[in-house]
């Protein structure tokens, strides 16, 4: 055979091996392109846009709701601004009132005691949860506020009178947000809350007691009904023999144990003045116009005397006024008494017929 030819031939064969093998590896390349995901574009990023509102003038209220707490059918708002005066804390109350709401409902303010010194809205007397026994009367029918206020650490006397009628008005202006009858209010405190109690009702509505705070002025300050436990009605009787408030801050107090914050009501060595201690006294704003009150008292109590209710018993008899009054045997303040059993009972006692005078009176 031609030795030519045999070259040519192998010289071919190579080059189709070669053509052969890029062929088989361009092949092989695109099985492998084709296993693999495909590749996508990187997601563009979004960037939202930023909206909110703007107010005509400077917006100082919280913007996020009020804390809500279930309470058996109860619905407790608590800690609702009422008053934010410059220069001290935002005033708050606790709001109890049924989840489902049939139609507007009387209401009832609390005011707890503490001899203007300590205290809170949430906690009064012997009662280990306060707040339940605020939430059953409202499972009866009615809206409950429990109010704070400036105490003596901070302000004297009326400022916690201004508070408490301030508390008054904020809940007519905001009756319809909140479910409440505006022309039905009833109001009760313990020990110095009873005291202002007495103060709002007696002096609803006049110009008694100058106030410094007008929020809300154009609402009414008069009550339909009142309740005092324990209360401080006649200062001019109370303080007597009483030293005045030492430096600390720490309340004065008589041989007998009575406690009164004498620098609240801006005493001085040298004595009272006659027109604080009037104004400060509920039993000098009785007439006949007052709304119903109940009044209950411990026989044995030390630290306001059964007499200031029984002043207050004989003054509103006078004036002709409707006044149910109960004495409760072998208790003293706070319905202490010297067995839990006791205690129990004059607490159970004083929390029925205070819901009882409040439903009739109200008519919830």
């Amino acid at each position: 055979m031609n030795v030519c030819y045999i070259n040519n031939y192998l010289f071919t064969m190579i080059k189709y091996s070669i053509q052969l093998l890029y062929i088989f590896a361009f092949l092989l390349a695109s099985d492998q392109l084709l296993a693999q995901p495909p590749k996508t574009k990187p997601a563009t990023i979004q960037k939202p846009g930023i909206e909110f509102p703007v107010a005509a003038q400077e917006v100082t209220s919280d913007p996020l709701s009020q804390p809500i707490v279930n309470l058996k059918e109860i619905t407790v708002y608590s800690d609702i601004v009422y008053e934010t005066i410059p220069g001290f804390r935002s005033l708050r109350l606790d709001l109890y009132s049924r989840t489902v709401k049939p139609a507007a409902a009387p209401l009832v303010i609390f005011i707890h005691g503490g001899a203007f010194t300590t205290g809170n809205k949430r906690a009064t007397a012997n009662f280990e949860n306060w707040p339940e026994v605020l939430a059953g009367l409202a499972r009866k029918g009615c809206v409950v506020a429990s109010v704070e206020y400036r105490l003596s650490s901070e302000v004297s006397f009326p400022a916690p009178l201004d508070d408490v009628k301030s508390a008054l008005r904020f809940l007519r202006a905001n009756s319809k947000k909140y479910g409440i009858d505006p022309q039905k209010v009833g109001i009760w405190g313990a020990s110095n809350g009873a005291q202002l109690a007495a103060l709002v009702a007696l002096t609803g509505g006049e110009d008694g007691i100058a106030s410094s705070d007008k929020s809300n002025g154009q609402y009414s300050e008069a009550v339909q009904a009142w309740a005092g436990w324990y209360g401080n009605y006649d200062l001019s009787e109370l303080i007597k023999g009483m030293s005045i408030q030492s430096s600390e801050g720490k309340p004065a107090s008589s041989q007998s144990g009575i406690v009164v914050p004498l620098a609240f009501y801006n005493c001085t060595d040298k004595g009272c003045s006659p027109e604080i201690i009037k104004n400060a006294s509920p039993i000098n704003f009785v007439d006949e116009r007052d709304p119903p009150a109940l009044l209950i008292h411990g026989k044995k109590d030390q630290l306001v005397p059964l007499s200031q209710t029984e002043a207050m018993e004989i003054r509103m008899g006078e004036k002709g006024e409707k006044v149910e009054v109960i004495y409760i045997d072998g208790v003293g303040h706070g319905w202490q008494a010297d067995d839990l059993k006791s205690t129990q009972d004059a607490s159970r006692k004083a929390v029925l017929a205070t819901c009882d005078f409040f439903q009739r009176e109200l008519g919830f």
